[in-house]
């Protein structure tokens, strides 16, 4: 049986076959995407995970510096107000706070 092909059924399946090169390609083109945005994503996790440690080291780099100098404001003062007076009073009377301090041990 012989079947002849017009024009109109030639442009029909020209169509069909370009609709199904249209649908390969366009699968092609969203496995290609999902690959990529799944890539994408994996690298952004650890964009976010550096980015959380990044700022837990800064809040314990400020920490480390700023509790000593705090802690130093407050209690550098009064030691070094007592070692001054110590300093002063040995100065003043170095042989009295020797001889104090023998009989401090002997009693």
């Amino acid at each position: 049986m012989l079947v002849l092909l017009n024009g109109d059924n030639l442009n029909k399946m020209n169509n069909q076959d370009q609709q199904k090169n249209q649908e390969i390609e366009l699968e092609k083109l969203l496995k290609k995407n999902l690959a990529i945005s799944q890539e994408v994503l994996s690298i952004s996790k650890y964009v976010k995970k550096y980015i959380f440690w990044k700022k837990i080291i800064g809040i314990a780099k400020i920490v480390i510096i700023v509790v000593p100098i705090v802690l130093g404001i407050i209690y550098l003062p009064p030691m070094i107000e007592d070692a001054v007076e110590n300093i002063n009073s040995n100065l003043n009377n170095p042989l009295s706070s020797i001889i104090n301090s023998n009989c401090e041990n002997e009693q």
